[in-house]
């Protein structure tokens, strides 16, 4: 996991490179609640933003 304590460009660069474009994850919780997130989504990182945070499209998100 990426050290938080870093600039936002060095978090950027570990999130592109442990989770490439096309990497498959599989969501077993959030930080917060989003509503109609359940756990055990999964999906295909399609990009990175600048918050860092990955762009996901999820297979089986009702």
């Amino acid at each position: 996991m990426p050290n938080f304590r870093l600039g936002g460009r060095e978090v950027r660069e570990l999130l592109a490179k442990r989770y490439p474009v096309g990497t498959r994850i599989e969501l077993e919780s959030l930080c917060n609640r989003e509503l109609g997130m359940p756990s055990v989504l999964r999906g295909t990182v399609c990009g990175h933003d600048d918050q860092p945070a990955l762009l996901m499209s999820w297979d089986n998100h009702v």
